[in-house]
């Protein structure tokens, strides 16, 4: 049900099991979708069988969760966000590299309501705080960064020609790769 115009997200993590089956699916099918967005010439993922395997490898990680943002009204998948290279420290999440993959009908402004509730998830019911998270995005995603900044993450710094998609001729070409963090400045660790 949407209240003042927000729509409102259930959170599931993906298991990597039989009874998800259908969930899985979806989750592949969104990055299918949006590989070239996704996935650089130099990331060697480029047939659908790749992209499986990349879907298998991040559910199944010890080191990484992935989270489908479900819709509550329609029950879609409306984005997955994937929380992947997890530093742990005394129960603390120092670190954590985050990925985003949104359903195109889901872009703009509730884009960035699914993040903003995802991140309300993680500060008041994930067992396990968050003190960094971390983004690295093409500097040629401009919809991306422009996300990411409406949602509080802050540029640090820029990989040079460390990516390389199609530009619009359909030729490779280098991008650099942009370094973005948001930091939950009161999250402590206990000794």
């Amino acid at each position: 049900m949407e209240e003042n115009n927000i729509k409102e997200f259930d959170f599931v993590v993906v298991k990597y099991d039989k009874d998800n089956y259908k969930l899985i699916e979806q989750v592949y099918r969104l990055h299918k979708d949006q590989h070239r967005k996704i996935f650089d010439l130099a990331s060697n993922i480029s047939t659908d069988e790749d992209i499986m395997d990349y879907i298998e490898m991040l559910i199944k990680s010890n080191n990484t969760l992935v989270f489908a943002a479900i819709d509550k009204e329609t029950e879609d998948v409306a984005a997955v966000l994937i929380m992947s290279d997890i530093c742990l420290y005394n129960n603390v999440v120092v670190r954590t590299n985050c990925h985003l993959v949104v359903c195109r009908k889901y872009w703009g402004k509730t884009s960035r309501d699914i993040i903003k509730q995802f991140f309300n998830k993680m500060d008041n019911e994930f067992i396990t705080k968050v003190i960094r998270y971390e983004a690295y995005v093409p500097s040629n995603n401009f919809g991306i960064i422009k996300l990411l900044k409406d949602v509080g993450f802050k540029c640090e710094g820029t990989l040079k020609d460390r990516l390389v998609f199609y530009n619009k001729d359909g030729k490779p070409k280098k991008y650099d790769e942009l370094i973005f963090s948001k930091i939950n400045k009161g999250v402590e660790i206990d000794e």
